[in-house]
């Protein structure tokens, strides 16, 4: 869960969007869930600047819609 592994690493959205390049508004609608879908770009993205996986944020399931 993204906002789980953002409170683990002490991170702040605003400090999220500097470190990965994706908007703040964009990573705020991410974690409100009023995006129905992620770019898997913008996931790698999210999670290298958390130093971990795509499937540790999202998991495989979660791509598939399950």
């Amino acid at each position: 869960n993204l906002r789980v592994i953002m409170a683990i690493k002490n991170m702040t959205q605003t400090e999220l969007a500097k470190a990965s390049g994706v908007d703040q508004g964009e990573i705020s609608r991410i974690l409100k869930g009023k995006k129905p879908g992620i770019h898997l770009k913008t996931a790698q993205k999210i999670a290298h600047a958390l130093g971990c996986c795509v499937e540790d944020i999202w998991p495989y399931e979660w791509w598939l819609g399950k």
